[in-house]
């Protein structure tokens, strides 16, 4: 009896992650199976980034967000950093653009559909020829 409580409770875990991916415009662009896939890539990127050091430099930098909610710009909690990387992740996963970015957060996808996501204080580039 245990085992099927906790069978039908994977799979109701299971289509809640499909569903969290899946938007009115992606509709029969992605397989259920091709979500899933997705939904453990942002899971596994999210378990192993390092959120904390994150909200450290940020705290230490004064960095700071216009948050919902809130009427002054605040530095973001880990939550905050955590909810806005899920969903800069599944939009790079599933949208017609590679690259999404917000408040230093970089999300990507590649050419073979592996998933990156970065935290960048300071970048610069010369496109002088």
């Amino acid at each position: 009896m245990a085992n099927k409580k906790s069978k039908k409770k994977e799979d109701s875990n299971k289509r809640q992650k499909v569903k969290d991916l899946t938007v009115p415009e992606l509709s029969g662009r992605h397989s259920t199976e091709k979500l899933l896939k997705i939904a453990q890539q942002i899971d596994s990127i999210i378990a192993n980034f390092k959120f904390e050091k994150v909200h450290k430099a940020m705290t230490a930098l004064d960095w700071r967000w216009s948050l919902p909610g809130q009427d002054k710009l605040a530095v973001p909690s880990v939550s905050d950093l955590i909810c806005t990387s899920r969903y800069l992740l599944s939009k790079a996963a599933t949208g017609p653009e590679r690259v999404w970015s917000t408040g230093g957060l970089i999300a990507e996808r590649y050419e073979d559909g592996g998933l990156s996501l970065l935290f960048y204080i300071d970048h610069t580039f010369d496109d002088d020829d």
